[in-house]
């Protein structure tokens, strides 16, 4: 509440003062990407926050304390007039600050992205383009932009509703990947929820609750943690042959994440799978460990 208050203090003081975000009647106006959308450099405006933190000892407080929310409310007004274009800005300074260890950096980008107009929507088609990439600091940042669209926290199921499901493109199927590797179980039913309506539901549903059970009697040491399951590999197996890929995805991820529930020629057959994201995940399943 604290925050809210104080840059709403500081869109004011801009307003009377340098003109910036002053137009109220601009501000209530949907924002959606108008000529000059950057007028705020949003790069320069991070980094006179940053250097305003690491001087904060150095200068008066209460004035430093005023220029920082100063430059928040900046930020803040950058954001509604170009949501998706300030949270690449932000995604850029992150990555830049997490690859160089800086703490400070990441934090305050961290900040800006809690002080965004950004819906998921649009937190999500910013950082598409950036699923492709493989170095880690951007998979720490993506990942964790990922997670806030999710909301998995306090033990929920991950939230894939923002997530496009029939999306080829490279970036796409990146994504998709992503939400099987997250969570199989949820991705499966994101699949089967949103094709069928009808009674082609159930195979799929079932499968999933088998698997479910299964990994629940491991969890809570009802069964070895790695002992096969022959009930759970026919399920696989039967996934392994439906027509739709994400059901052949689905029995390719649970294997590579419980190798005990695969067999040689069923893993085979997923390695030569024609569509390439079960192809790939496949390939990356290790050999179980034989008693």
């Amino acid at each position: 509440m604290k925050l809210i208050g104080q840059l709403a203090l500081a869109v004011v003081a801009l307003g009377a003062g340098s003109g910036c975000g002053g137009d109220t009647g601009e501000r209530n106006q949907p924002a959606r990407n108008p000529p000059n959308a950057n007028a705020i450099p949003v790069r320069a405006e991070l980094d006179r926050l940053l250097e305003l933190t690491t001087r904060a000892g150095e200068s008066d407080e209460q004035r430093a304390t005023e220029l920082f929310y100063q430059g928040l409310a900046r930020l803040m007004v950058a954001s509604e007039r170009d949501e998706v274009g300030f949270v690449r800005e932000l995604i850029d300074f992150e990555v830049a600050a997490v690859a160089a260890r800086n703490e400070k950096a990441a934090a305050l980008a961290i900040l800006a992205q809690h002080i965004s107009s950004a819906s998921k929507s649009q937190t999500l088609q910013a950082v598409l383009p950036y699923l492709t990439k493989s170095d880690d600091a951007t998979q720490q940042v993506v990942n964790r932009l990922l997670g806030r669209i999710e909301d998995a926290s306090g033990g929920r199921p991950p939230d894939f509703r923002h997530y496009p499901l029939r999306d080829d493109s490279e970036s796409g199927l990146a994504l998709i990947e992503h939400m099987f590797r997250r969570s199989p179980d949820d991705a499966l039913q994101s699949f089967v929820l949103a094709v069928y309506q009808d009674e082609r539901r159930k195979p799929l549903l079932w499968a999933r609750h088998v698997v479910d059970d299964a990994l629940w009697k491991r969890q809570n040491g009802f069964v070895p943690a790695k002992e096969p399951d022959a009930v759970v590999t026919r399920e696989l197996e039967k996934m392994a042959g439906r027509d739709e890929w994400w059901a052949r995805l689905y029995a390719a991820e649970i294997i590579r994440q419980h190798p005990e529930f695969g067999k040689d020629e069923l893993v085979k057959r997923l390695a030569d799978d024609p569509h390439p994201l079960v192809q790939k995940t496949a390939k990356t399943i290790r050999p179980p460990i034989r008693k």
